[in-house]
């Protein structure tokens, strides 16, 4: 089966540079989704809250809630150097990158020319984690990879993403990609809650919730009300269904998780979570605040990598693209404990290393350098 959604799903840029690497053959939007019940239920939009900025003149307001950040307006004071044209002139180039822009001025007679260095090694975490356990006839033990509460909580959060992003012609068409993103996440969730050991009131429906995703997933496309109907109808039915209501009819058996996840899409969410955390807990502080966050981001990336890995999709059968799942989701693993044990130079670290994975994995798979 072709692909063709990463050009289309994953246009938001990726400073990771994930999407666009791991984005092999998956499912197509050409391919035939699998039949879905389409029964319509409603909830109300719950509207945003907004908050007034801070006036230029006031001092750094810090927030009740996390008072070990320091915040300008609602910025958080960390995200500054304290001398940045001193740290952009010795900063280390990452490899890939661009160079920091220095003067190119010769020094004084009695300045001290800095020898050149290499970057430093990344920080070994302490107590490293086997990534992708198996049971005895070699499927995956999901429920090493994360448990099932994970799954339920991010159903949930997709859930509400849809619902805003579904309520009028006008939503759907300024997030489109998004909610396709969406889809291909909920069926890959649905897939994997199906074979979870841990139960879930809805797991009896996973099937039926699977093949509805994808349909979200599938009928996601262009601007205008005609798609726009075509999505919505299938997220109330799944809506209904989460809610305690049966399917019309048994979901089809035997569905690989490449027919319905698109792996495109799951890596633009694994990058999204990827970008979050890098951008946003950068400090030991930022860390002990969104360290419950930062888990669950983390448990998600490693069952959507873990999913990616499945035998089903273009690729997986090669040994090396197996060992690049594998060391993802090891990282991720380590990089979760590392935030529940507040270890932040752990937990940086391995954010680092997940980057030079992908890149790697990208170098050799994506670009066919092999």
């Amino acid at each position: 089966m072709r692909f063709d959604s990463l050009a289309v799903r994953v246009a938001s840029s990726i400073p990771l540079s994930v999407a666009a690497a791991l984005a092999l053959p998956g499912c197509s939007r050409e391919s035939t989704p699998p039949a879905a019940s389409s029964q319509a239920t409603s909830a109300d939009p719950q509207p945003g809250a907004t908050e007034p900025a801070s006036q230029a003149a006031a001092p750094p307001p810090v927030d009740p809630a996390r008072p070990e950040t320091k915040w300008i307006g609602t910025i958080p004071y960390d995200v500054f150097f304290d001398q940045p044209l001193r740290v952009a002139a010795n900063a280390a180039p990452v490899a890939g990158g661009i160079a920091p822009l220095t003067a190119d001025v010769a020094p004084g007679p009695d300045a001290a020319v800095p020898p050149v260095t290499s970057v430093a090694p990344p920080i070994e975490p302490s107590a490293p984690v086997d990534a992708a356990p198996e049971d005895g006839d070699g499927a995956v033990d999901w429920g090493q990879i994360a448990a099932m509460a994970v799954i339920v909580d991010e159903v949930k959060q997709a859930r509400v993403r849809l619902e805003k992003n579904l309520q009028k012609v006008a939503d759907f068409n300024k997030n489109v990609a998004a909610i396709a993103r969406d889809g291909a996440v909920l069926a890959a969730l649905s897939w994997i809650a199906a074979e979870h050991p841990e139960d879930v009131n809805w797991k009896s429906k996973a099937g039926s919730l699977r093949d509805l995703s994808y349909e979200i997933y599938m009928k996601a496309e262009g601007s205008g009300s005609r798609p726009f109907n075509a999505t919505k109808t299938p997220f109330e039915t799944l809506k209904g269904l989460l809610d305690g209501e049966s399917p019309a009819s048994e979901a089809p058996t035997g569905v690989t998780l490449a027919e319905v996840a698109d792996r495109g899409a799951l890596m633009a969410r694994v990058d999204e979570s990827y970008n979050s955390l890098k951008a946003n807990v950068n400090t030991p502080a930022r860390l002990k605040e969104e360290s419950a966050r930062a888990v669950h981001e983390l448990a998600v990336m490693s069952l959507l990598m873990q999913a990616m890995g499945d035998e089903s999709y273009d690729r997986a059968d090669d040994p090396r693209y197996g060992e690049f799942i594998k060391r993802m989701v090891s990282q991720q693993q380590q990089a979760s404990a590392a935030a529940e044990g507040d270890r932040f130079e752990d937990f940086s670290s391995l954010l680092s290393q997940m980057n030079l994975t992908c890149n790697e994995c990208h170098q050799m798979f994506r670009t066919g350098s092999e």
